[in-house]
This record gives C-alpha cells, structure tokens and sequence, in this order.
C-alpha cells in the first residue's frame, strides 16, 4: 500500500537506480553491543516451539510489548511459544 513508508518513498523519491539481491563487499557494523547475523538468530530458534517474532529500530515500548506478549496468547500460537 502507498501509505507503507517504503512504497511511499520508491514512488515519490524515485532515483536513478534501485537494486535487489545479495549485497557483498560491505563490512559489518561495529556496535556497542552484541548483534547477531540474521542466520545466527535463525540458527538459535527452537525447533519445537512457535516464535513470536519483532523488530524494532527504536527501544520498545509499552505499546510494542502488548503487541508481542499477546500474541503469545493468540489459538495459532502453541503452548511454549517464545517472543524474540
């Protein structure tokens, strides 16, 4: 949908290229912090558990909590579920 900040941006700021793909060639971030690599997290996840799973680029709040701990609480999600 156009209202997404994505699409909005690709369909008002076109530039001369976009790309898609794999990307090498760039050096990971250098954080204060642990950071896992998108596979390193899929590697972690339990096998026998439902995953309820958000990401955030800004420090969660109360909002994004209730969002992600009743989803535990949602009939497609088993018993033993995990938020990540």
């Amino acid at each position: 949908e156009i209202e997404h900040p994505g699409s909005l941006m690709v369909a008002t700021e076109r530039g001369k290229y976009y790309m898609g793909g794999k990307v090498t060639g760039l050096n990971f971030p250098v954080r204060d912090f642990p950071c896992k690599t998108p596979a390193e997290v899929r590697a972690g996840l339990p096998e026998d558990a439902d995953v309820v799973a958000f990401q955030c680029r800004n420090p969660v709040h109360r909002a994004h909590y209730e969002l992600f701990t009743r989803a535990l609480d949602d009939e497609l999600v088993g018993e033993g579920g995990v938020v990540l």
